[in-house]
């Protein structure tokens, strides 16, 4: 029996003790185990292990056996540890379960593309949370302008059509958005690029959160990684004023000057 453990487990931060993790290679079950985490923290002293089933008489005198993961994915720079501390707050405040955010890492096979990867769909559900606040949206509305803010980009192949991107991402959200799975999947389309004139304030607040990435505080970053996964450079007046719809997003981007 093959007992080898090879899983690259995920990075750490934001989970909590008994949190699950299956490997999408083997499928082996990790599940954080530590006397050290926070709920609330975005890291931590996390620990995830897996149980290997002893051969023989030794699986049945001593059952299956405790392994500690030692190789783990690289962690995520300062910046997204920020946003997803502030997300994870967020989320908890709306009563949406956090789960939704780990889904767009752990199950989404576009999670590491430099631009398109699940660090963005987190920032863009940040700021369409503070836009449609600031809206004054209501939180029906927000929830699942919430939940279409994190999916949108979920399964992105970058140089596939907007077609098959806006399709992807539309079955990850009725897969992974629990009960706003329906409402949030039927506002991933404002998101097609170029953007059209939204059908709704939800739709402009979804629209203006997705533009402004590359005006985030560490927008040099999302430049080169723009660049990085297009092959193209990123326009520096992009998005300008005028395409804007909230004053709050306008906002936002005067600040980045």
């Amino acid at each position: 029996m093959d007992t080898s453990v090879t899983c690259t487990v995920p990075f750490r931060f934001g989970r909590r003790i008994g949190d699950a993790w299956a490997c999408p290679h083997c499928g082996r079950k990790w599940v954080v185990d530590s006397n050290m985490h926070d709920s609330h923290l975005p890291f931590g002293d996390y620990t995830w292990w897996t149980e290997i089933e002893r051969p023989g008489l030794a699986g049945k005198l001593f059952g299956p056996r405790r392994v500690r993961a030692t190789r783990f994915q690289e962690e995520p720079p300062a910046a997204d540890r920020a946003r997803m501390q502030t997300l994870l707050h967020l989320f908890a405040s709306l009563g949406l379960p956090r789960e939704m955010v780990f889904a767009l890492y752990d199950h989404n096979p576009a999670a590491e593309l430099a631009y398109h990867g699940a660090a963005h769909g987190v920032a863009t559900a940040a700021r369409a949370i503070d836009f449609a606040t600031a809206s004054a949206l209501g939180e029906e509305n927000i929830r699942p302008l919430a939940v279409a803010a994190l999916f949108h980009d979920a399964g992105y192949v970058p140089g596939d059509s907007e077609d098959d991107n806006l399709a992807r991402a539309v079955a990850f959200t009725l897969t992974h958005g629990a009960e706003y799975g329906q409402a949030a999947a039927a506002l991933i389309p404002e998101t097609r690029f170029p953007h059209t004139d939204p059908s709704s304030i939800v739709g402009a607040v979804l629209q203006d959160a997705d533009l402004l990435q590359c005006f985030d505080t560490d927008r040099d970053r999302w430049i080169r990684a723009y660049k990085t996964e297009t092959g193209k450079p990123a326009l520096l007046d992009f998005p300008t004023l005028d395409m804007l719809h909230t004053s709050r997003a306008r906002q936002y981007r005067a600040r980045a000057h």
